[in-house]
């Protein structure tokens, strides 16, 4: 039996957030923690695709497809079967012997990561399904998704990028970003998902008349490049979190849920959902103890999940 596997790394962005789409130039992390897929060839003609997914090594999801017209004949969740039959469809644009040839496959995919953490569960299978349908996994991730597309630059990143958005072209250039202070660094989950369609139409209107910003954003995502101590670090995430502040006008997260934190703390991603960083000199028992008293109890140090 043929058999075909391929793998991906997750993604955290570290600066940039929403200016990342106004030509901000930003700072992405891959991690440690990807989806791998894997593609097995049976020896038939009924033309079925059956798919198979893993989260954290139990089974989530299973659902079959008939290979030629990609129909869905039967799930365990009908949400999740239309998502992978979309992805499949425009599969089968870039190479349809592949996907819907007669030849059944099964397909399974182990995710690393909880699905509700938004570490990468979607980019990280578009770029294994690039990878089998050997497509550019930017012109892929383009042909279903909007969206700048660091979270693909990272899927296949071998370390930290500097990712900008330039006139609709992206630019991706490796940097070594393992700082001294890197244990004094944690990534936690706050279990929230951000956000409703009027907080993004509020977003949008805002960005408008703040791009400028995006330069001023730029500026800082070098100098925390360049810095050389905690204390330096943290003013200049707490300098990004106070622009991001006033353009989509809403409290930092420091200023409303963790106002008491012996350190900075900075959104990433959509503000108020996933993760949050925080940087703190108090080490890691105090810290863990610290975001337990608030109900936080998922918590990864820089060094045991940045690639």
């Amino acid at each position: 039996m043929r058999e075909n596997e391929y793998y991906s790394n997750g993604k955290l962005l570290l600066t940039g957030e929403y200016l990342l789409m106004y030509g901000a130039l930003s700072l992405a992390l891959p991690l440690k923690l990807g989806q791998t897929m894997r593609v097995r060839y049976l020896n038939d003609n009924f033309g079925l695709i059956h798919w198979h997914t893993y989260v954290q090594e139990q089974l989530w999801f299973q659902a079959t497809l008939g290979a030629e017209n990609l129909e869905i004949l039967n799930a365990t969740d009908r949400q999740n079967a239309d998502y992978i039959q979309n992805i499949l469809v425009h599969a089968a644009r870039f190479a349809k012997d592949l996907v819907c040839g007669k030849q059944s496959k099964i397909i399974e995919t182990y995710l690393d990561f909880s699905t509700e953490f938004g570490l990468g569960s979607s980019s990280t299978l578009i770029s294994n399904i690039a990878y089998w349908i050997n497509a550019d996994p930017f012109i892929f991730f383009r042909s279903i998704f909007e969206g700048s597309g660091y979270d693909i630059a990272c899927a296949r990143s071998k370390g930290p990028i500097l990712y900008q958005l330039i006139e609709g072209r992206y630019i991706e250039t490796p940097v070594s970003y393992q700082p001294s202070f890197c244990e004094a660094l944690y990534f936690v989950y706050t279990g929230n998902k951000a956000h409703s369609i009027s907080s993004v139409q509020q977003y949008k209107s805002n960005i408008e008349m703040h791009k400028k910003q995006s330069s001023t954003i730029s500026f800082i995502t070098q100098s925390i490049i360049n810095a050389a101590s905690l204390e330096e670090f943290e003013c200049l995430i707490t300098e990004h979190e106070n622009i991001l502040s006033k353009i989509l006008s809403e409290q930092t997260i420091k200023s409303y849920l963790f106002n008491d934190f012996p350190g900075a703390i900075k959104s990433l991603g959509a503000w108020g959902g996933d993760f949050i960083m925080a940087a703190s000199k108090e080490g890691r028992t105090s810290v863990e103890e610290y975001f337990k008293t608030k109900g936080l109890t998922v918590l990864f140090g820089y060094p045991e999940i940045v690639l």
